[in-house]
């Protein structure tokens, strides 16, 4: 696993964040979802083969949703998060959420089973054969994906574009599975405006990383900036080689200062070697391009040419 894959994974395991994503996707930004009512689930999913060979899918956070009473399931809902585009997702999430379906198929099976073993329930024909009856019922199984890349999705959001196959008939009977995708290249400020978390900052950022001018606006103009979480920072420099330093022991750390820190650290005024230095500094503390670069210290039009030539 990369450090951007890490990083990602550690925020998305904080229950504020697992709810505030799937407050933002599923209800709008109305916060349905509490982060005392998630319970912790087994990250592996294991389904047993008709061959009784076992079949082990590792995901990166799922949890149960209780209803308001604490004692009551209401769904499970999962989050992968996907640092690069992964061209068969759709594929990959079917079957996340079939290994999770199967399982409670299997668990409820057992029990029923049990149940029938004591005497306290009776079973008969397919019920006990399968071991589930008709009145047994499953919890709903939601995955989202959250994609922390600088550039757009590019890959298929649903099951049917990976086929290759014009026959609509048959298509209509083959299943599709479409992705619940957050995709920060191309979410409308509105969309971002309903995160309550610093989730909203990371996918800000995202959005404007290879943009120098536009970077510098988005941490100036909003004020959230100023009190962003340190694994949120550890997100952004991860995903966006942002590099950006912060105190160890801080809790909250400014972006403005950090990112301005080294803008004012790159203008300090030197020889054209010093100068050569700053700038690919900052392109490497920011992953911006030398042009991007020489624009956010304001070194003339006139002298980037011969600056460029040197680079």
């Amino acid at each position: 696993m990369g450090e951007p894959d890490r990083a990602a994974k550690i925020y998305v395991r904080r229950k504020d964040v697992f709810a505030d994503i799937v407050n933002q996707y599923i209800y709008h930004g109305r916060q349905v979802i509490q982060p005392d009512q998630l319970r912790e689930l087994d990250t592996a999913s294991l389904v047993r083969t008709s061959r009784g060979t076992s079949v082990q899918k590792d995901r990166d956070v799922v949890r149960m949703v209780m209803k308001t009473d604490g004692k009551t399931a209401f769904c499970i809902i999962g989050v992968e998060d996907q640092t690069n585009v992964h061209y068969a997702m759709p594929v990959r999430g079917i079957l996340y959420d079939a290994m999770r379906l199967d399982e409670q198929v299997q668990s409820i099976a057992k029990k029923n089973r049990k149940n029938r073993e004591t005497g306290t329930q009776k079973t008969n024909g397919a019920a006990f054969t399968s071991g589930f009856t008709k009145n047994d019922h499953l919890l709903p199984v939601v995955t989202i994906v959250v994609h922390f890349g600088t550039e757009p999705w590019d890959g298929a959001r649903s099951l049917h574009e990976l086929y290759q196959c014009s026959d609509k008939r048959l298509l209509r009977l083959a299943p599709d599975y479409h992705l619940n995708l957050i995709d920060p290249a191309t979410m409308t400020e509105k969309d971002l405006m309903k995160f309550r978390t610093n989730m909203r900052e990371i996918l800000q950022m995202l959005q404007c990383a290879n943009d120098a001018e536009k970077l510098q606006n988005l941490v100036t103009r909003h004020s959230r900036f100023r009190q962003v979480d340190r694994e949120a920072v550890d997100v952004m420099n991860a995903t966006t080689k942002a590099n950006l330093s912060y105190s160890k022991n801080k809790e909250k750390i400014d972006m403005c200062k950090a990112i301005n820190d080294i803008r004012v650290e790159g203008k300090k005024e030197g020889t054209t070697e010093e100068r050569l230095k700053n700038i690919k500094s900052i392109m490497k503390k920011l992953n911006m391009t030398a042009q991007q670069a020489m624009d956010m210290l304001d070194i003339p039009k006139p002298a980037q040419s011969k600056i460029l030539a040197m680079l």
